[in-house]
């Protein structure tokens, strides 16, 4: 057996060390700042996890399952669900100086975009500067908020 065949059937039985060390290494990769000893408990303790820690809801699959940490500090907050984690990213505050409103920009025209998620739905909607005012999109998104419910 040469070294290679060797790595690839030591990869098959040692699949959940392969899995937790490539895990660890992306939280590390992405800016979680806690040491590593810590990201290995973390990473056993995902695995049993069967709700968000957040909302309580079901985790579709291991997938959902997503580590939440202050961007800022690097410091882990706790095992949320996908929709979780996107909602506590978008309630920073854009550039607009509004959460949920960013500028952006498509084949040359500046825009500005609505985007929020609620009930693992994305709603995203663009507003063209030429034709409505800053004031107009918040109006509209308040709107929003009323018919999703989020107020």
């Amino acid at each position: 057996m040469n070294r290679k065949e060797y790595l690839a059937n030591w990869r098959k039985k040692n699949q959940y060390k392969v899995d937790k060390s490539q895990t660890v290494s992306k939280w590390i990769y992405r800016g979680v700042k806690e040491s590593r000893w810590r990201l290995n408990k973390i990473y056993d303790y995902k695995l049993t996890l069967t709700n968000c820690e957040r909302c309580h809801c079901f985790f579709r699959d291991s997938y959902d399952k997503t580590l939440h940490h202050i961007h800022d500090t690097g410091k882990y907050v706790g095992i949320y669900c996908q929709d979780c984690n996107k909602m506590f990213r978008e309630l920073k505050v854009s550039a607009t100086g509004f959460t949920h409103i960013h500028y952006c920009e498509t084949r040359g025209n500046k825009a500005y975009r609505i985007d929020v998620q609620r009930n693992r739905k994305h709603y995203c909607k663009a507003f063209s500067m030429n034709l409505y005012t800053l004031d107009q999109v918040v109006e509209y998104r308040d709107i929003l908020y009323q018919i999703l419910y989020i107020i």
